[in-house]
This record gives structure tokens, sequence and C-alpha cells, in this order.
């Protein structure tokens, strides 16, 4: 099973405000999306 981190983890994570992290996150496609999370969710960071 994939453990996916939240966007708020994933923003606490990186340490950016809000602001700049929807600048940054809307940008990405869906599959970075996913591997960012999955990274950061199972602890292995890597994406």
């Amino acid at each position: 099973m994939e453990t996916l981190a939240s966007l708020k983890e994933v923003r606490e994570f990186f340490g950016i405000d809000l602001k700049d992290f929807r600048a940054e996150w809307t940008v990405l496609d869906e599959e970075s999306k996913r591997e960012i999370r999955e990274g950061i969710g199972n602890g292995s960071f890597t994406y």
C-alpha cells in the first residue's frame, strides 16, 4: 500500500509558505505530485 503525504505535510517538509507552495505545486504534472507525496509519505524521500 502506498502512503501519500498530505499537501500540508509536503508544504511543511519543504518549509515554504502557503502562497509560494501553491504557486509551485500548480505547475507540476500529476505524476510529479504523486511521486513527491509518495516519497515524503513513505519516508524514502525519492521522487
